[in-house]
């Protein structure tokens, strides 16, 4: 089977600095409200081998690519000499494609009813650059037709990614976890 996913998440925070803090080239003082917003889109182009097979239930391999699309951007609005503007907005993005390998289990538990459980996990370090991701989901689908079903789950997802260099010494890890609704289509 060939398996394509992809959903995307958004978030956004405001707040007043009670610090100066630094963006890039931006300085943000004291007093000014912030608001910072992170976008992240996820996509999955999986291969998957059905090793155990039986009348209700399979067990599955997977190899893939998950591409992930990270965004964030920083604006800030303060007041100088009682008129209220923004400040600065500094923004960044990155794409980060990275394969994964997992085990996939699908059970029919009713007719048209179906349990799938999920774990993928792919860990790499090269030179002084450590990273993985660890990607957990648990879901019942309602088959409404042949090719068409509609689910609800919860999944788990974290990258971590650790640098060891004389620039910057340090590990960056985010993560996701919470329900979710879905729809799926088979062929």
């Amino acid at each position: 089977k060939v398996r394509a996913m992809a959903f995307s998440i958004s978030q956004s925070n405001t707040r007043t600095l009670d610090r100066e803090i630094t963006v890039g080239d931006t300085v943000y003082p004291v007093n000014v409200e912030v608001t910072a917003k992170n976008s992240t889109t996820v996509y999955e182009l999986a291969y998957e081998y059905s090793f155990l097979r039986r009348e209700n239930y399979e067990i599955t391999a997977s190899a893939g690519l998950h591409a992930i699309d990270f965004s964030f951007s920083l604006r800030g609005t303060g007041t100088v000499n009682g008129q209220t503007g923004q400040a600065s907005t500094e923004t960044a993005s990155v794409t980060a494609p990275l394969p994964v390998f997992g085990l996939r289990g699908l059970w029919e538990i009713a007719p048209n009813w179906y349990l799938d459980v999920q774990a993928q996990y792919f860990a790499l370090k090269i030179d002084n650059i450590d990273g993985k991701i660890t990607d957990l989901r648990a879901g019942v689908t309602y088959m409404i037709g042949r090719h068409w079903g509609l689910g609800a789950g919860y999944n788990r997802f974290v990258t971590t990614v650790g640098v060891d260099k004389n620039a910057f010494d340090g590990e960056l890890k985010w993560n996701y976890s919470g329900a979710q609704v879905f729809v799926t289509a088979s062929f």
